[in-house]
């Protein structure tokens, strides 16, 4: 069973008249004011970005020639860009790497080992 009188209950309700009879309205407004918007902005909280999907395609691209990366390159193919404005081959760290969301990365053969 718990007790609300005794000392340690008189001592916070005390201290609690005394600190409202000494604020004006207009003060306590302006905090119960305050404290509604920071508890509303609060729960609104941060929005989170949206990022595409990159859409994975398994179809087959079929190359025209003279434009299939050399051995051991890569290159970036971009979807519905003309085969003369597509991208240079490059090494395949930096295709991958620089890959738009709209493009693929070609490999080139692999090089021949001489065993």
């Amino acid at each position: 069973m718990t007790r609300d009188y005794g000392p340690a209950y008189a001592l916070p309700i005390g201290m609690i008249r005394q600190f409202f009879s000494r604020i004006s309205p207009a003060a306590l407004f302006c905090l119960a004011a305050l404290l509604s918007v920071a508890t509303t902005a609060e729960a609104q909280g941060r929005p989170t970005p949206v990022r595409p999907k990159p859409t994975v395609s398994n179809r087959k691209i079929t190359l025209p020639s003279g434009f299939a990366p050399p051995s051991g390159m890569c290159r970036i193919w971009i979807d519905n860009v003309p085969a003369e404005q597509q991208p240079a081959p490059t090494d395949c760290a930096s295709a991958v790497k620089n890959r738009p969301l709209n493009g693929r990365v070609i490999f080139g053969e692999e090089p021949k080992s001489r065993d």
